[in-house]
């Protein structure tokens, strides 16, 4: 397993180069956001890290897992970073805020309209109250 984690942490370094890249950001932006990439490896790098807690697995493997997780940390924040990746320039702060508002609107009508009856609340739940509350948290 600690083989398996070690060849992980080596894979998001990789990752994390070629997102850092103007030219190979793109398409390495689509293929992680699509595959879920994060997601799934944060779930389980979580897991093993909670059956290390219940079992004595070996502290090497505990923190390689950590280690992955902080790359998981820096892959996210590269995959919302600021800059245009066709053309390279920095993305206003308005722009990236209506971006994250289509996105939710979009989630929005997604779970709407398949979970009409348990999600209509969400469904009609105001974008802007939620980046006010967001902002409102951020600024306690």
């Amino acid at each position: 397993r600690l083989k398996t984690y070690e060849f992980t942490a080596t894979v998001c370094e990789l990752l994390l180069d070629m997102l850092g890249q103007l030219y190979t950001r793109r398409f390495f932006q689509m293929v992680v956001q699509s595959s879920n990439f994060c997601a799934g490896l944060r779930m389980l790098c979580e897991k093993t890290l909670t059956m290390s807690s219940m079992d004595s697995i070996s502290n090497s493997l505990t923190a390689s897992c950590v280690r992955v997780l902080g790359m998981i940390d820096r892959i996210s924040e590269l995959l919302v970073f600021g800059v245009n990746a066709h053309n390279g320039r920095v993305v206003s702060a308005e722009k990236q805020l209506q971006h994250q508002q289509a996105k939710v609107e979009l989630c929005q009508r997604v779970a709407f309209r398949h979970f009409e009856g348990s999600l209509g609340i969400f469904a009609f739940s105001s974008v802007v109250k939620a980046v006010e509350m967001t902002s409102s948290v951020e600024a306690a």
